[in-house]
């Protein structure tokens, strides 16, 4: 399940991981998405945290999700559409998805005024990538 391919780069540290993980999904800043994870199990998305906190809760089929809940990721998972608590395997699953597919693109990487910010954006945008596909 986790190929050698597909193991990121975490030698420079938790605390930056961290911060990369917020910049490219806001939704990872989250106490509960930090890297490493501390829990040994997901939470079922019907279940409830221990804060008694819904970890689904239901959204809105004209909706985009535009409203971004703290905690939580916006998108369809084993219970259809809806908002999935961080504590779930399907909120990852739904990052892993969204992120997967918005994958930034370097354009003129031949060019000697090719900047190395955007090639540094893409690796941390994949590294965050992996994290999730991981997760899921």
């Amino acid at each position: 399940r986790n190929p050698s391919f597909l193991r990121c780069n975490m030698s420079s540290g938790n605390e930056k991981t961290n911060e990369k993980m917020a910049r490219v999904a806001p939704e990872l800043a989250s106490e509960f998405a930090r890297y490493p994870l501390k829990r040994k199990m997901w939470v079922a998305p019907t279940g409830k945290t221990a804060k008694g906190e819904p970890c689904f809760i239901v959204g809105d089929e004209g909706s985009n999700g535009g409203l971004m809940k703290i905690d939580y990721v916006y998108g369809r998972g084993v219970l259809g559409l809806g908002y999935y608590h961080l504590l779930t395997r399907d909120a990852h699953a739904i990052l892993y998805k969204r992120l997967f597919n918005e994958a930034p693109v370097c354009c003129c990487t031949c060019s000697p005024s090719f900047a190395l910010v955007p090639r540094a954006q893409v690796s941390d945008h994949d590294d965050v990538v992996i994290i999730c596909y991981n997760r899921s």
